[in-house]
């Protein structure tokens, strides 16, 4: 299977799929998109990716991925910063309340 059509299948299928970004926390799906991107030079792949890690848990890049991996982390806090919060521990506060 061919790059190109090993990403069309990845549109078309996965946890969330036919799911609508407004199912999602749009910083989380924003988070995800970005280090989805890493791996794979589609922006609407990667976010298909990242929806299918959010079905399993919302809170999956700031919660389980960010505090294990180093890069995760700056890119999550890069993120929240544009949405106005000053580190990741305000982000939190807000998800838990």
């Amino acid at each position: 299977m061919k790059l190109n059509e090993f990403i069309n299948t990845l549109k078309k299928q996965g946890l969330a799929k036919n799911k609508p970004d407004s199912d999602f926390d749009s910083i989380e799906l924003e988070i995800g998109a970005n280090v989805e991107l890493e791996h794979i030079d589609d922006e609407e792949a990667a976010k298909e990716i990242a929806k299918d890690h959010l079905v399993e848990n919302p809170h999956y890049y700031t919660k389980v991925l960010a505090p294990a991996e180093k890069e995760v982390m700056k890119k999550a806090e890069e993120i929240l910063k544009d949405h106005g919060y000053d580190n990741i521990e305000d982000w939190y506060d807000e998800i838990e309340s």
